[in-house]
């Protein structure tokens, strides 16, 4: 019921971070169990994506960097810092409950902003081990004008698929695309009564269109 919006997701996010659809789907293939599970939005889960893609940690790496960044901030952790001492981080509430991925985030983050170039490694060590730390350094190091821009243009991407879509088809291959894919719909529609029809029609249009490609090249000044 949710794939359009998804998939608007995935476009607003790769559209306005240095990843694609692709590495995206990779990153969510690993990601999304766990954040399904802990109750993380997919919006909320796209920008950590996103901020950690501008920082080169794409596709399954980032996928593998968000499972233990979950993972350690399911367990909790103290932070340690010389500007506040210690400091009992958990991502569960006292009720038991989960907070949000974009609260958690805005916590640590103003953890983090206190902290040293080596209290960061060390405290995001922490929390997402070897294997992680990098991707939760890269998310915590984005401006907060970055960080922010990213969540609106996810938040408000109602349409995002439909209009690279539009966008990735407006040319001569889009043209030839859209040709074909209502040529599909046709032999649907139709069924099997007209195919000796169609069949005709589609070798007499490659005779012709081959026919055009050795006369542009006989006369490529015309």
């Amino acid at each position: 019921a949710d794939a359009a919006h998804f998939s608007d997701i995935l476009a607003q996010a790769s559209a306005r971070s240095n990843t694609n659809i692709g590495m995206m789907g990779s990153t969510f293939q690993r990601a999304a169990p766990v954040a399904a599970a802990l109750g993380f939005s997919a919006e909320d889960t796209a920008v950590a994506i996103g901020l950690m893609a501008n920082s080169g940690i794409k596709a399954s790496r980032a996928g593998t960097a968000l499972v233990n960044i979950f993972n350690g901030l399911l367990e909790g952790v103290t932070l340690t810092g010389e500007a506040f001492g210690e400091y009992e981080f958990s991502a569960i509430r006292a009720d038991g409950t989960m907070k949000g991925l974009a609260g958690t985030i805005d916590e640590l983050r103003g953890k983090f902003a206190q902290m040293s170039e080596a209290e960061k490694v060390m405290n995001a060590k922490e929390i997402a081990g070897l294997r992680g730390y990098s991707g939760l350094l890269a998310i915590l190091n984005s401006t907060e004008e970055e960080y922010r821009s990213l969540q609106e243009e996810i938040d408000n991407c109602a349409g995002a698929a439909a209009r690279m879509a539009e966008i990735k088809l407006d040319n001569l291959s889009g043209d030839v695309t859209l040709m074909q894919s209502a040529f599909e719909g046709l032999k649907i529609t139709i069924g099997e009564q007209f195919t000796p029809e169609l069949r005709w029609g589609a070798k007499a249009l490659t005779v012709l269109t081959g026919g055009v490609d050795q006369f542009v090249q006989k006369a490529p000044g015309l």
